[in-house]
């Protein structure tokens, strides 16, 4: 047996002789290490969207907006500590709200635009101090404001859409300098905008949608600069695509398109002038297939999309018509189709109904047989709904509804790793929470704080370390290590009791795997060991409770008969 197929032995054995229970009695602790710790009771807290960054981080500081009460929606930071929690600046004074919004780490310093009726909205930084957050410039004077937005890091400069002097709403640039703040390209030359939307990073290049007549956009790739930017269609002017979801997959950016013929199908381009096709018509006419959720998994691009016949189900493409497939047909006939296409860890995790469990997450390797369903969270036909909050440490945090309510869950991709976080608000209501961001290995999300209560609340779980520790003889027999006969005994010490497993590795080799039991493991070294010094590497592989760990042991085999 290959030391793969030990490994995964051994998993099997844990995943099916050890079930930890899937969901909490209302009221009880957190069935995942510590409990979600509460750092602060607001009157809402905002969590942004795909092109509208809801949080940053500076300093080991996440910045995000909510409203205290008596400043209304203003910027605050937490370190995810109580103590930690609090209010930036009171930029629109009083109970009106400045709204921050598109937070982005940059230069040093979290950038997010806010409103005042002095200077309109701007952009503003912090370096998560009040007495470090400021007015970065009135780029345009008076009330109107930039407006910036969808910002986007590339090559030590931050482009975002904003409205520029003279030229309307275009793609702008910054080096983080006043002085080098500047209008990056005129789109729609003159003072009429461009109005570039859906900025996206790929490689090292931008992607977006800008407008070049009245109701007609386009899509196009950009270095930033006026000679590096190119359209990417061939289509006539008045011909209006429409393009969203900018995905990039290696060389390739794919995202969807409403061609007149075909509908809205999935494009393909490796970012020349007027490269971009059609990858495949999925759905032929001109009724279109609709892909959404559009996600860069492994090498290949993993989509949902609908065909007649089948519905909207999973599908995958390496950038070629052959190679755009069908990955499973989930759902049944009529259903409301896959969604939420979430990358965390090695998994790709997705929402569907095969009509036999409801609506609950499921997981693939992007291979029909490799998508499965991960967890049947609300047993039977019930759907648990669940939403994808945030990847943590190869884990997911998801918002699902069960008799608990709607409360936060975490998975590492199997069944058994799956389990309800914490009970935060006993009853049917539930917590109902979302994400407001990742800070390191903690994420901080919020929630509602009670039954009938309006407020929100602001809460952090950080994911546990693990410590590795193992038992070494001064010497061993050489005549226990010709007959395979040495063995480790291993602790793996964590906040809670762990399993998992442990491998034992000998330059860059496998030599002995076993599972961990209650942060206990005993685990034999699978090869023969000559006589003298071995340096063995022994590494927990982590569970759903703790992340993983390693240590370096020496191993002495002493000469024969000595």
């Amino acid at each position: 047996m290959t030391p793969r197929a030990v490994v995964a032995a051994l998993l099997t054995v844990t995943i099916l002789g050890v079930v930890p229970p899937t969901s909490a009695e209302p009221g009880t602790p957190a069935l995942f290490g510590p409990s979600p710790e509460e750092l602060r009771v607001f009157d809402s807290i905002d969590s942004g969207g795909r092109y509208e960054p809801g949080s940053a981080v500076v300093g080991g500081r996440m910045v995000f907006a909510a409203d205290g009460g008596a400043e209304g929606t203003e910027v605050w930071a937490t370190d995810g500590t109580p103590g930690g929690t609090r209010l930036l600046r009171d930029i629109h004074p009083g109970p009106m709200d400045s709204d921050p919004i598109d937070f982005v780490a940059f230069a040093g310093l979290v950038w997010f635009s806010a409103y005042t009726p002095d200077t309109g909205e701007e952009w503003w930084v912090t370096d998560g101090t009040p007495e470090g957050t400021r007015l970065f410039a009135d780029l345009v004077p008076g009330s109107s404001g930039t407006a910036p937005e969808n910002p986007v890091v590339l090559g030590g400069r931050m482009y975002f859409k904003g409205q520029a002097v003279g030229a309307g709403f275009e793609l702008l640039v910054t080096d983080g300098t006043v002085a080098g703040t500047r209008l990056a390209l005129d789109i729609f030359a003159g003072p009429e905008s461009g109005f570039p939307n859906l900025i996206t990073r790929v490689g090292d290049r931008l992607a977006f949608s800008g407008r070049v007549a009245d109701g007609v956009l386009k899509p196009y790739v950009t270095d930033g600069t006026p000679a590096g930017t190119s359209r990417l269609d061939q289509l006539p002017l008045t011909v209006d695509l429409r393009p969203a979801e900018f995905t990039a997959v290696g060389d390739r950016v794919y995202f969807t398109a409403l061609d007149p013929d075909a509908g809205r199908e999935l494009w393909s381009s490796r970012g020349l002038p007027g490269d971009a096709t059609i990858v495949r018509d999925i759905a032929p006419g001109t009724g279109g297939s609709y892909p959404t959720s559009l996600t860069a998994f492994r090498d290949r691009l993993l989509f949902a999309a609908y065909q007649p016949g089948t519905g909207a189900e999973l599908w995958s493409s390496d950038g070629t018509a052959g190679g755009t497939q069908l990955v499973r047909d989930i759902e049944p006939p009529g259903g409301v189709g896959v969604a939420e296409l979430t990358v965390a860890g090695d998994e790709l995790y997705l929402v569907a109904d095969d009509g036999v469990h409801g609506r609950e997450p499921w997981v693939s390797d992007g291979s029909a047989a490799g998508t499965r369903l991960l967890a049947d969270l609300d047993p039977g036909a019930a759907s648990s709904g669940p939403r994808p909050m945030a990847a943590v440490d190869g884990r997911l945090l998801l918002n699902a509804t069960t008799a608990a309510g709607a409360e936060p869950w975490i998975s590492d991709g199997t069944a058994a790793g799956t389990r309800q976080l914490a009970d935060l608000v006993p009853g049917a209501g539930g917590s109902d929470p979302w994400r407001i961001g990742v800070l390191g290995r903690t994420l901080v999300f919020a929630g509602l704080l009670a039954p009938g209560d309006r407020r929100e609340v602001l809460r952090a779980v950080t994911v546990p370390t693990s410590t590795t520790t193992v038992q070494v003889r001064r010497k061993y027999r050489w005549k226990a290590a010709r007959k395979r006969r040495i063995v480790l005994p291993v602790t793996v010490s964590a906040t809670v009791p762990l399993s998992g497993t442990v491998t034992l590795t000998r330059k860059g080799v496998v030599v002995g795997a076993g599972v961990v039991v209650n942060g206990q493991a005993r685990v034999r070294i699978t090869k023969r060991l000559k006589k003298g010094r071995h340096r063995i590497l022994v590494s927990y592989g982590g569970s759903i409770d703790a992340q993983p760990s390693s240590t370096t042991v020496v191993v002495k085999v002493r000469r024969r008969g000595r």
